[in-house]
């Protein structure tokens, strides 16, 4: 939250706050104090109607404020729970971008591939940049470790830098090669549903079929 967004909540709590406490005295406005003080009393016995509507109102504000609060006290809690554990990468000083590449030139992939290795050579070239990176996707399926049983996995096609670029530590093994169009990184989780060990071992499945690199801290994908 920066301080634009705090300035207009601000504003728009306190504009809430005078539109509510204008809508009681807009009545009150224009009537004879004096009059209504001394009516005070058959007004009373006689708006029972009006108090009974006011009853309901005071019920069913109550009500939506304990229904609003419960509802905040549980999204509290899931961002307590989901800020419980890191998130494996480093969001500072980190741009992202989305492009989606479509019409006729980009209905196969040599150009798709073509496009993705000018772009992330020319970012790489700028001032700055210690590393660029493209993640292309995921796409969840069963693969095979080795002559293991099936593991559920969700695959990422990812470039290279991608993981160093966005600051996910490699814990253990290495970083496929440059220019290599496959090569298999996996996280600490998948590591350990596959028995530990996974360097250097065979991972197959439906559209994968390579040695696995290296291993990497578990990080959060959203």
């Amino acid at each position: 939250m920066d301080a634009k967004v705090l300035w207009f909540t601000l504003a728009v709590t306190l504009i809430t706050g005078l539109l509510s406490g204008l809508g009681p005295a807009i009545p009150l406005w224009r009537a004879n104090v004096h009059e209504l003080l001394k009516a005070g009393g058959g007004a009373a016995r006689g708006g029972s109607h009006r108090l009974s509507g006011r009853g309901v109102l005071v019920a069913a504000e109550v009500g939506m404020a304990i229904v609003l609060l419960a509802g905040a006290g549980l999204m509290l809690k899931s961002l307590w729970r989901m800020n419980r554990r890191p998130a494996g990468f480093v969001p500072e000083n980190i741009l992202t971008m989305q492009i989606t590449l479509s019409g006729p030139r980009y209905a196969s992939w040599p150009p798709k591939q073509a496009y993705a290795e000018e772009m992330l050579g020319r970012l790489q070239a700028l001032p700055g940049v210690l590393a660029a990176g493209m993640d292309a996707g995921a796409l969840h399926t069963t693969v095979h470790v080795g002559s293991g049983d099936g593991v559920g996995a969700v695959l990422r096609a990812v470039s290279p830098r991608y993981l160093s670029a966005i600051g996910v530590p490699l814990l253990k093994g290495g970083w496929p090669a440059e220019g290599s169009l496959f090569g298999v990184v996996v996280n600490q989780a998948f590591a350990r549903q596959a028995g530990g060990e996974v360097v250097g071992r065979r991972v197959g499945g439906s559209i994968l079929n390579d040695t696995i690199t290296g291993v990497v801290s578990d990080f959060k994908a959203r």
